[in-house]
């Protein structure tokens, strides 16, 4: 019998003349298959450099502050001092990069950290830098970050599909540990051979290139600009979105208690090196260039599989990161802890790839800048950890502090483990 016009045939023959799904690449091919994309490879290529400028930063910035006072307090005040602003703009950053147009988002937010790093690299070159300064780079970098990171982690999806979103993640994570790896050992070593003020200036060069390759991709606008009362209700509708979801709240605890207790202890390091291990800034750099390292190969790794089960990966490699704070905190031995410090890496790639990955694919698009400004707000709660914990490693010590932290972020992640039931079976 004929068939009606306009339907398929559904005979068995029919079936197999059907052309077969185009094969998902695996392995190594699969790794870099976001990269074959042209807007997404300017995009990372932009984010490695920006990532790598502030990597180096972090570590001159950090020896600098204790180099001029000696005082932990003083210290950990300056390390939180990115994180304040973003604990108040995040969500403005996040209701601003669902309205406008994401790429020039990011370029602002570029151009605020080059500005920024020429002013403290001219402060050390005409002898007038102090403590202060750096407090307001470190703000400066702050207000930046508010806006760069929801914006650039928000125009993913667009770029890629969501096939390749995973992919895409583990990709920028593994740019991150890259620079992670390569900056503060390069930071560590520029800071003694052409001083501070040097690190400074190749940061700032860095960050311009950065501009540039972002200039490289095709606009992609958002949402008509809003008024400032229609932006405020904005950041409270995207407030309410994430309430209303249990998976996206509970992705962001375990931030929480990531950046409470693991990121304290990354900046607080320059206390550990000093006073316990009686080292100096190239040993600092060396230490978080391992963690670098780890976390370099746990994004290539989970950029090459098809992860299953992400939720649970997800605790345990948060809980992970925990009990290495743990192991840190009960050596003294120097090169015990580089080899830890890897450990930390390859844990703390799984929590970043896997937490990023699971507010945006459990987000709509009109949504994913604000879902990803309270990943940023999250940072910027870091000053409720590191300034107490810089406070009791002046009366404690560095490693009982430590070994606070680190049971701290275990209770934590068994705490989620126990509640948490729709992240815990997330396939």
């Amino acid at each position: 019998m004929p068939q009606p016009a306009g339907v398929r045939p559904t005979s068995k023959a029919a079936a197999h003349t059907r052309a077969p799904a185009a094969p998902q690449p695996t392995g190594w091919r699969r790794s870099v298959s976001a990269l074959g994309i042209r807007d997404y490879r300017f995009h990372w290529f932009g984010h490695l450099l920006v990532m790598g400028a502030l990597s180096m930063e972090l570590i001159a910035r950090g020896y600098l502050v204790y180099e001029l006072t000696g005082s932990g307090r003083l210290l950990g005040l300056v390390s939180a001092g990115a994180a304040l602003p973003m604990l108040f703009l995040g969500p403005v950053g996040g209701a601003v990069s669902d309205r406008l147009e994401r790429r020039r988002v990011i370029q602002i937010s570029q151009a605020l950290v080059a500005g920024t790093s020429l002013f403290v690299a001219l402060s050390i070159t005409t002898n007038t830098i102090t403590w202060v300064h750096l407090l307001a780079s470190a703000l400066a970098h702050g207000v930046s970050m508010s806006f760069l990171l929801p914006a650039r982690q928000s125009i993913i999806p667009k770029m890629v599909g969501p096939e390749r979103m995973s992919n895409a993640m583990a990709l920028n994570a593994a740019g991150f540990s890259f620079t992670s790896l390569l900056g503060p050992a390069a930071a560590g070593f520029l800071y003694a051979e052409i001083d501070p003020d040097g690190v400074f200036y190749i940061s700032f060069g860095m960050t311009v290139a950065a501009f540039i390759s972002t200039t490289q991709i095709r606009p992609a606008p958002g949402g008509a600009p809003a008024a400032m009362s229609r932006l405020v209700a904005e950041v409270i509708d995207g407030l309410r979105y994430v309430a209303r979801r249990r998976l996206l709240q509970a992705s962001l605890a375990l931030m929480l208690a990531t950046t409470l207790f693991v990121h304290t202890t990354i900046f607080l390091l320059p206390v550990i090196v000093v006073d316990v291990y009686k080292r100096t800034a190239d040993a600092y750099g060396v230490l978080i260039s391992m963690e670098g390292l780890g976390s370099l190969i746990g994004a290539l790794a989970f950029a090459s599989v098809a992860l299953r089960r992400s939720g649970m990966v997800l605790i345990v490699s948060c809980m992970a990161s925990g009990v290495v704070l743990l192991l840190i905190s009960l050596v003294s031995d120097y090169y015990v802890v580089v080899a830890f410090m890897v450990g930390l890496g390859v844990a703390e790639t799984g929590r970043r790839v896997l937490s990023q990955s699971i507010l945006l694919s459990g987000s709509e698009d009109a949504y994913r800048g604000r879902t990803m400004s309270l990943y940023a707000m999250v940072v910027g709660l870091m000053p409720l950890g590191v300034l107490p914990a810089g406070a009791a490693m002046d009366w404690l010590g560095g490693q009982a502090t430590l070994f606070i932290l680190g049971a701290l972020m275990v209770g934590s992640c068994g705490l989620v483990l126990v509640t948490q039931r729709e992240l815990r079976d997330l396939a």
